[in-house]
């Protein structure tokens, strides 16, 4: 991703300038791989400066909830959903998840949550808060999916690959059943980085397994990257 204060993807423009966390290929490898076959409402958790729901809002012709306890990122946000083409469909409540309420549940629920919880933190607080989990834990994550989530639902989420099992067993405290997982490698011979998992509310006997890479060499995309996020990038 580039250096500038903004990103610039086909149909509308990030402006990143003050959010603790940038736009990022993990940002946008979730926004593109969460999926639901006809959601009728979706919820970001943690949006940052706007990217998932934008992205949602492209792909799916529905209400949009992003939730963002940073009140600087969610102004930001707000900014940059009043710029695009889907301003009447998003909305960006400022809280936590731990605090939002909500009269109806979510067909699909999409996350890039804070998943740091040990080591060094960055010196800079709004980073720090978006990527560390002093602010959502796991478990507070995946209690406030199971409150939220619809009967047919799925949640999205998108996490260091070493994290997997905890998650899942969290999930399973829950009642959150993995029934879709993706592993993402950097390069081709490269160990899983990071994972895209899907949850629901029922328990499945079969887990749809994928994976990718995403560089074949330096700025040099995989045909599977390319194909997930094309609809997005003005070029790969």
């Amino acid at each position: 991703m580039g250096r500038n204060n903004y990103f610039r993807f086909k149909q509308f423009t990030i402006v990143h300038e003050k959010s603790g966390m940038k736009v990022g290929t993990d940002g946008v490898l979730i926004g593109a791989w969460s999926d639901h076959p006809a959601p009728q409402r979706v919820l970001d958790i943690g949006s940052g400066s706007g990217l998932t729901p934008l992205m949602l809002a492209q792909r799916y012709p529905v209400e949009i909830t992003g939730v963002e306890i940073d009140p600087i990122a969610a102004a930001e946000a707000e900014s940059n959903i009043a710029q695009s083409p889907w301003k009447e469909r998003i909305s960006i409540v400022h809280t936590s998840i731990q605090e939002y309420k909500s009269s109806h549940s979510f067909d699909l629920i999409v996350s890039n949550p804070p998943f740091f919880q040990n080591g060094p933190t960055s010196p800079d607080p709004l980073r720090k808060r978006a990527r560390h989990t002093d602010s959502l834990s796991f478990e507070d994550l995946m209690k406030s999916v199971a409150t939220l989530l619809s009967e047919n639902g799925f949640f999205c989420v998108i996490l260091p690959a070493n994290q997997i099992d905890y998650i899942i067993n969290i999930g399973l405290h829950n009642k959150l059943y993995l029934n879709k997982v993706c592993y993402v490698r950097p390069k081709q011979d490269s160990a899983p980085k990071r994972v895209m998992l899907r949850f629901c509310l029922h328990e499945k006997t079969r887990i749809i397994e994928e994976s990718l890479f995403i560089e074949k060499d330096r700025h040099l995309y995989s045909d599977d990257y390319i194909s997930l996020t094309e609809e997005f990038y003005l070029k790969m």
